[in-house]
């Protein structure tokens, strides 16, 4: 173990509109130990929908949590983004010293989420943010 403090080294962002099937899709594979900090959904749907979160290691599915997501989340300037890594839906994440929310994904690690609700041609869009160790 070492003292020396290890420092953010490449901070990334990406988002993905969301099928209407009910299949996971890939987010992102880590290409090397991530930090996760946010997992936001946003929604154009007229109705509630639900998205799932998960990640798949070594070809196994681990399923993290879902989410209701509002009609016009993030969207109509009424109903709010939704936090898949609110305290409400994965109450375990630890919080670093920004006190942001975070989990680790390993290196080949695939993050993914999934519309469980059949949706409409509307847009449902996944973002994420995190970083390179």
């Amino acid at each position: 173990m070492s003292s020396t403090p290890v420092f953010v080294q490449t901070p990334k962002i990406v988002s993905l509109a969301l099928t209407n099937a009910t299949t996971e899709q890939a987010l992102f594979t880590a290409a090397a130990a991530e930090k996760v900090v946010a997992v936001i959904v946003t929604s154009s749907e007229a109705g509630a929908i639900i998205v799932k979160l998960s990640y798949t290691r070594g070809g196994t599915a681990y399923f993290m949590t879902a989410a209701s997501v509002a009609a016009g989340s993030g969207i109509n300037g009424t109903a709010a983004t939704t936090d898949l890594l609110a305290s409400t839906l994965i109450p375990g994440l630890p919080i670093d010293n920004d006190g942001q929310r975070y989990f680790f994904l390993q290196s080949g690690d695939v993050l993914n989420a999934t519309a469980v609700t059949a949706h409409s041609s509307s847009t449902i869009h996944v973002t994420v943010i995190y970083a390179d160790f």
